[in-house]
């Protein structure tokens, strides 16, 4: 098995491009509840680089995991490998909040690019990042 080491770069670049690939999320239906946390705030924690959100037409949000902000954890890796521009989300102390206040940013964040865009939102995500996004939706 030692060829397995050098395969886990590889292996794990394919598991997230065909992750990233899969439309996951629509915009928020009108039965919803509505956000506690201030829009604005949640807007702010949302970037999309150099595109703005309303110029964003095929959305791509990364989800970072505990500890992390979006950057941080997409940064060196995917957000260079990608060829939309993808959107991150770095919420309040770097995702150690109150899960339901994490997926309150990420729901906003799902329903800001979708608005945006017209169609679903593609996600990716990470450890309690994958908990926060199943929250969320």
């Amino acid at each position: 098995m030692s060829g397995w080491p050098d395969m886990f770069p590889s292996l794990a670049l394919l598991v997230l491009s065909l992750a990233a690939s899969l439309p996951t999320t629509k915009r928020q239906a009108a039965g919803d509840p509505p956000f506690t946390l201030d829009p604005t705030d949640m807007e702010k924690r949302l970037d999309c680089g150099n595109v703005a959100l309303d110029a964003v037409t095929d959305p791509v949000l990364l989800i970072p995991g505990t500890g992390k902000t979006g950057p941080q954890s997409f940064g060196p890796n995917y957000i260079k490998l990608c060829v939309t521009a993808p959107c991150t989300i770095s919420a309040p102390r770097q995702m150690l909040e109150d899960v339901q206040e994490n997926a309150e940013h990420i729901a906003f964040s799902i329903n800001r690019l979708s608005t945006a865009a017209g169609k679903p939102v593609k996600m990716m995500s990470w450890s309690q990042g994958g908990l926060a996004a199943q929250w969320a939706l």
